[in-house]
């Protein structure tokens, strides 16, 4: 016999069926967008080819530390992307994981701005 007396789930606590969205929108959005990044990042050596020794070797000296910056800042943009995917489907989860999803994107153009910030680039002529 089922008991009639038991609570009904709260509204946000039920299951969420687009629980995937957010993350897959991230998802989609961000492969892209590092990809592209990290082409810009891998060409960042032959950036540094022009100028006066000097200018060639202080580049060189700080590309190669940005780029271990960037490509190991690329965790973060991964955490927060298996945040998004790994949150409870629950409906008072969802401002939670869009977010989180959100912030994915913004994560890989920060890192790219610390990488382009990190580098010193010889003046152009």
């Amino acid at each position: 016999m089922p008991d009639s007396t038991a609570p009904a789930p709260a509204p946000d606590d039920a299951y969420d069926q687009r629980a995937w969205i957010f993350p897959l929108l991230s998802l989609l959005v961000t492969l892209p967008l590092v990809y592209v990044l990290s082409i810009g990042v891998g060409f960042a050596g032959m950036s540094c080819d022009t100028g006066s020794s000097a200018e060639i070797s202080r580049c060189n000296a700080s590309a190669a530390p940005a780029i271990k910056v960037y490509f190991w800042g690329l965790l973060l943009p991964l955490a927060l992307l298996v945040a998004s995917w790994t949150l409870p489907r629950r409906r008072s989860q969802r401002l939670r994981r869009g977010v989180l999803a959100v912030l994915v994107p913004f994560a890989v153009l920060f890192l790219y701005a610390a990488f382009q910030a990190m580098v010193d680039w010889p003046p152009t002529t």
